[in-house]
């Protein structure tokens, strides 16, 4: 009997484990939305790859989650003579303003999505930004 409910304690504490990750102060959180363009975090990206995106996405585990606003800044090649910059844009949508520095693009460009928020179980977090160079 003790070994059974010995089991059905680890079994529930993996559970518990299974659904938060730990915050920065070590402290358990329930699990945070993370954001995407075409499937990647960041990194290297093809420029066909991620003008073809059109939507900054989110996973969650509220699969209600959505992103409702974020900022879009373009830097380097392309944008040599000054960096394209679009604030407060709502929704996860790549506007027709971010559509036409999108085809600024060129292997090269940095972008960065930052001040992204999301609305995840009735409340809106910011979620980590997002940083590519264009290939």
């Amino acid at each position: 009997m003790k070994n059974i409910l010995t089991l059905l304690l680890l079994i529930s504490i993996n559970k518990v484990f299974a659904q938060t990750s730990t915050s920065g102060n070590g402290s358990q959180t329930p699990k945070d939305p993370t954001a995407f363009v075409a499937g990647s975090s960041g990194g290297k990206i093809a420029a066909a790859v991620f003008k073809a995106a059109k939507t900054i996405e989110v996973k969650s585990p509220d699969t209600s989650a959505a992103v409702t606003s974020y900022t879009i800044y373009f830097q380097s090649k392309g944008f040599e003579t000054a960096p394209g910059i679009l604030e407060n844009i709502k929704g996860n949508l790549f506007t027709k303003d971010v559509v036409r520095l999108l085809a600024r693009c060129v292997p090269g460009t940095t972008v960065t999505i930052d001040a992204i928020k999301v609305m995840s179980g009735g409340v809106i977090k910011k979620v980590p930004s997002l940083h590519f160079i264009l290939q």
